[in-house]
């Protein structure tokens, strides 16, 4: 029989508020399977994320073991792919994809941390013979940023570098796979077109929504569930935001059928060279922060360890 497809929906950063959840919802909707064990919704997306659970867990110990976590805007270390974890890691999604998609003959995995592992799940791909094509997902940075914002309370620069760090490393790692774009723009206005325009640029057969799945789609991606719109670049923009707005602009072109990929790698140039400029200061200060998180959750587990001790000692005194 043909090769299985697997489709990539993803962009930037986990629950990256960039569009990535009403897109995968969207494929669902169309009869693209995500697996079984997806992760429950949450308040910051009552619909759902949509992500797999299996690979999150698979991903989250790869970045532990790699001293990283998703929010970080450090590259990942050199020479990461060949190491213990990493085949650890390529062995568990080997094994979670032949028992959740064994049988089935288009599917999907949404979950943004794929843009920095792709290089993995490209090769377990093709050691099962499954065809891999790549779905991106833009938002408008500002938003992005400011979604961010409202969700961590962080500054945009460190949106952007997020941003940036996960589109580019994606796009590096994709050039030789069948690849398309969306905006999430034309997502909430025409879902139905846009994903089936998407879908035929890659393809993928199920090019025609019945009209009761485009009335799912509609109700699915509802322009009410977004809360952040486009603002102006500001008068001096920063350097990030002007390579964050030139990578989104090329993807805009991408999923209006232009052939700007060229663009796109442009940007990862720029952004190369501002890391060499200012990199060492940005990676002092991420790996600090990330020490400080790594004794915050070693705190946690030891506080939820002696609640639950203190819990049972109450309970035998009583």
């Amino acid at each position: 029989r043909p090769p299985r497809s697997t489709l990539f929906p993803y962009t930037t950063l986990f629950r990256s508020r960039s569009g990535t959840s009403a897109l995968a919802g969207a494929l669902n909707v169309l009869g693209i399977s995500l697996g079984e064990h997806l992760l429950a919704p949450g308040e910051d997306n009552p619909k759902g994320y949509w992500e797999h659970q299996g690979a999150v867990e698979i991903h989250e110990r790869l970045l532990a073991a790699l001293d990283r976590r998703w929010d970080d805007v450090r590259p990942l270390p050199v020479g990461w792919l060949t190491g213990d974890a990493a085949r650890t890691a390529l062995a568990e999604i080997s094994e979670m994809i032949s028992r959740e998609f064994v049988e089935t003959p288009v599917w999907a995995v949404k979950d943004p941390r794929i843009c920095r592992f792709l290089p993995l799940w490209i090769e377990a791909l093709q050691i099962l013979g499954i065809r891999p094509v790549v779905l991106f997902v833009g938002r408008q940075p500002s938003e992005v940023a400011a979604s961010i914002a409202t969700r961590n309370h962080w500054s945009a620069p460190i949106s952007e570098m997020l941003w940036l760090r996960h589109v580019l490393e994606a796009e590096a790692a994709s050039r030789a796979l069948p690849r398309a774009a969306v905006i999430y723009d034309d997502l909430l206005a025409d879902p139905a077109t846009t994903v089936s325009t998407a879908l035929v640029r890659l393809g993928i057969g199920i090019t025609d929504p019945s009209a009761v799945k485009q009335r799912a789609l509609a109700k699915f991606v509802d322009s009410a569930d977004r809360h952040h719109v486009h603002r102006k670049m500001e008068a001096n923009p920063t350097a990030l935001a002007q390579i964050a707005d030139a990578a989104y602009a090329s993807l805009a072109e991408i999923a209006q059928g232009v052939d700007a990929w060229q663009a796109l790698k442009q940007c990862a140039t720029r952004f190369d060279a501002e890391w060499q400029r200012c990199g060492s200061s940005i990676e002092a200060v991420a790996d600090m922060a990330h020490r400080f998180s790594v004794d915050e959750v070693a705190v946690r587990i030891k506080a939820s360890q002696l609640a639950s001790d203190l819990h049972a000692q109450i309970r035998w005194s009583e």
